[in-house]
């Protein structure tokens, strides 16, 4: 009777400790995939602000272009206006 007890016991405290194991992996799984989602969305992240910082390259870059092609009218215009002036 008493080794029986005993067993029972044993066995209860067994399923407590594979319960806990279970709920500890379970909770180690929730982490990883939270610290999986965080690095995917770091990821997207950085993907977003690669994309942004190339536009944002491109259009100084047309903005410069500009800024060459006015000056560039504006001198020839002015050599245009000196070459008159000569005549």
């Amino acid at each position: 009777m008493i080794e029986y007890k005993l067993a029972q016991k044993r066995e209860a405290k067994m399923k407590e400790a594979l319960k806990m194991q279970e709920e500890e992996r379970r909770i180690k799984h929730e982490m990883m995939r939270g610290v999986v989602q965080n690095c995917s969305l770091i990821k997207d992240n950085t993907a977003e602000f690669k994309r942004r910082r190339e536009e944002s390259i491109k259009q100084r870059r047309e903005e410069l272009e500009e800024k060459k092609e006015n000056a560039m009218s504006k001198k020839l215009k002015y050599t245009k206006e000196s070459a008159k002036d000569l005549y």
